[in-house]
């Protein structure tokens, strides 16, 4: 009756597909006190004993020993069991299959986001940094000026007034990604006029013109390279620096410019420009002396251009 139940656990082990019930727990289940002594005849399929020295029916084993009990709760057992089994099953497939279909979608999202990345080129960073131009009032008629960088140019430049007998003026601001780099380069190509290294800026005596160029060159190149991504061809990236270059140059020569960077890439590109290099370093003194070694050169430096490439040509 209701009052003589008593609630046995049964910690199911194995997996869903090769589940384990403990054999002591099936003999508290059953009322068999020495389950063991029932089960010499079982097979290897049917009971198992683990590592840790447990003894297992399989579930090949449990269904024998309970088509073999006469004890009343065998059947109802059984059913609990084949209840059990089915549920595990059931669930655990479901739960596979939405942790594959969530792998899946992991998947298919990072392959977009591979591709995404792989059809980026370049994006524009950010110019938070400045490379400033500064010109002291006592300096007006010399070409001594100093170059220094800073995020907040307004504060630095009130800092330099303060510090300046007469008063000073940023004559140029250059906004950039990485000030330090662009500065370090300006020092490299301006160190024939560099005077000294005074308070956070450079001391150069030149026309400021070339300096302002060399900042805006510098940042420019700087600039374009950190936005670009590593799947830019070579051809991409250098026509995006030329073309970035060309929009600060503002003197007019931005189409010369132009064709000059598209001739410079179709020369890279052509492979027989290598030929007519080859033909011309072979072919064409540049240095004739008319001597007797001489006469077996075809071409001679003071011929055009047009003539080697014909020359070229007809050999070949």
């Amino acid at each position: 009756d209701a009052s003589s139940k008593v609630k046995i656990n049964i910690n199911i082990r194995g997996t869903e597909e090769d589940p384990l019930f403990p054999l002591d727990q099936i003999g508290q289940v059953l009322g068999i006190p020495n389950i063991s002594e029932s089960l010499n005849d079982f097979d290897e399929d049917e009971l198992r004993v683990e590592q840790d020295g447990q003894h297992f029916l399989t579930e090949q084993g449990l269904y024998r020993l309970l088509g073999q009990s006469r004890k009343p709760v065998a059947r109802p057992f059984q059913k609990w069991v084949l209840k059990v089994l089915k549920d595990i099953r059931v669930n655990g497939r479901s739960e596979a299959e939405a942790a594959l279909e969530m792998q899946r979608a992991l998947v298919l999202q990072k392959e977009a986001e591979l591709n995404t990345i792989r059809t980026k080129i370049y994006e524009e960073l950010p110019k938070l940094d400045n490379v400033y131009v500064n010109k002291e009032v006592a300096e007006l008629a010399t070409d001594a000026h100093k170059i220094g960088k800073a995020i907040d140019t307004k504060k630095r430049e009130a800092q330099l007034n303060t510090g300046s007998a007469q008063g000073s003026r940023m004559i140029h601001i250059r906004p950039t990604h990485n000030a330090k780099i662009v500065e370090d380069i300006v020092k490299v190509a301006q160190r024939r006029y560099h005077i000294a290294s005074i308070g956070g800026w450079e001391h150069y005596n030149n026309n400021v013109e070339h300096s302002v160029d060399v900042i805006d060159i510098a940042s420019t190149v700087v600039d374009t390279l950190a936005s670009s991504f590593e799947y830019m061809t070579r051809g991409e990236l250098f026509r995006k620096v030329f073309a970035n270059l060309r929009a600060i140059q503002g003197d007019g020569h931005e189409e010369e410019a132009g064709h000059e960077a598209e001739r410079m890439l179709e020369e890279e590109e052509d492979p027989r420009i290598a030929e007519v290099m080859a033909y011309l370093t072979d072919k064409v003194d540049f240095e004739p002396q008319r001597t007797a070694a001489d006469k077996g050169k075809k071409c001679y430096a003071w011929l055009t251009d047009k003539e080697l490439i014909k020359g070229y040509w007809q050999a070949n």
